[in-house]
């Protein structure tokens, strides 16, 4: 799955994602030892996961 977001604010230390696709927020850490994100700024998200049944 891709989401493309921009980066709405910072709060203690984490990036607060906002997305025109997705009503929702997501956070993620602001500044890590690969990225630092700043206010405004248009990112891409691409979430890969394991389908499981558990049924």
């Amino acid at each position: 799955m891709e989401i493309k977001a921009v980066v709405d604010r910072i709060e203690n230390g984490y990036a607060i994602l906002k997305s025109e696709d997705y009503e929702m927020e997501i956070c993620i850490p602001a500044d890590d030892s690969d990225n630092r994100y700043f206010e405004g700024e248009n990112i891409t998200l691409l979430l890969n996961g394991n389908v499981e049944n558990n049924g």
